[in-house]
């Protein structure tokens, strides 16, 4: 998603919004701005955390006193998605069933 990705810096300047992994820092992190719009889901007994595109414009309703559910917002609860799955150090695409997890 190009919104995950640039940042506007200044009128008329995008700059990508990712940093190359080095020798002193050998790990990829994805900050908040990668996770903006993502369903994170986390299998426990499978191992697996899934990465899904998501419309998360409404998942903040909870802290102003909704309950999930009050507006048909499923947060939190198993869902259906086709999502990015990483297992260890694999990643690949499937469809995934009964995922819990929820907008970042």
């Amino acid at each position: 998603m190009p919104e995950n990705a640039f940042v506007m810096v200044q009128e008329g300047t995008l700059c990508l919004a990712i940093v190359a992994i080095t020798e002193q820092q050998p790990v990829s992190i994805l900050g908040n701005l990668a996770q903006q719009n993502i369903h994170v889901g986390h299998d426990l007994d499978a191992g697996t955390v899934t990465f899904a595109a998501a419309d998360c414009a409404g998942s903040g309703r909870r802290a102003a006193g909704e309950e999930d559910g009050a507006d048909g917002d499923r947060d939190g609860e198993s869902e259906d998605v086709a999502a990015v799955v990483v297992h260890g150090r694999r990643s690949f695409v499937r469809a995934v069933s009964g995922v819990a997890g929820g907008c970042v």
